[in-house]
Order: C-alpha cells, then sequence, then structure tokens
C-alpha cells in the first residue's frame, strides 16, 4: 500500500474507507450512502484489490497514513453521493 495506489480509489470507495475507519458497520455506511449493504461489501472488496490488503484493520492503518488524501478523494468535487457509480470509478448500468 502506497499513495500511488491511494489515487487509484474513486470519491465513493474513498467515502466508504474512510467510514469503516471510523468504526461504521456495512450497514450504517449503507445507510448514510443511500446504497444497500451489499454494495458496500462489493465496494470494500474492491478496497482491498485496489490497496493490495487483506484486512479491515489495514484499512485502518491506510486512513492514518493518509487521511487528508483520501479525505480530498471523497470530495473531490464529483457528487458521489446520490450517483450510481461501479467501483472502479465509471458509471453503473441502469
Amino acid at each position: 500500500m502506497n499513495r500511488a495506489n491511494i489515487k487509484r480509489l474513486n470519491g465513493r470507495l474513498a467515502q466508504v474507507m474512510l467510514a469503516l475507519a471510523d468504526g461504521g458497520s456495512y450497514k450504517s455506511i449503507a445507510k448514510d450512502l443511500g446504497i444497500s449493504p451489499a454494495t458496500v461489501n462489493v465496494y470494500v472488496t474492491e478496497i482491498y484489490r485496489l490497496l493490495a490488503i487483506k484486512t479491515q484493520a489495514q484499512i485502518g492503518v491506510a486512513v492514518e497514513m493518509y487521511r487528508p488524501q483520501i479525505t480530498a478523494r471523497a470530495i473531490d468535487g464529483k457528487p458521489a453521493i446520490n450517483r450510481k457509480e461501479a467501483p472502479n470509478g465509471t458509471q453503473a448500468r441502469q
């Protein structure tokens, strides 16, 4: 995990990552973001893949190391909330 990997996160993945590090459950994150818990699970799996990590504890470590960069990705001007977005940053099919 390094700064280059953090740059691979889109806004929604960054939001989920921050919420997990702050102690959110999949259910509470889903409610806050207006998505299903299953979608949160998909996003977490994508975070693990992009950052080459294997545990939720490692998400916490990454956020501690890179919180400013992750926060910037979560609020980069793109309206990630209330927008259907696939984990890879592309628009999801509707």
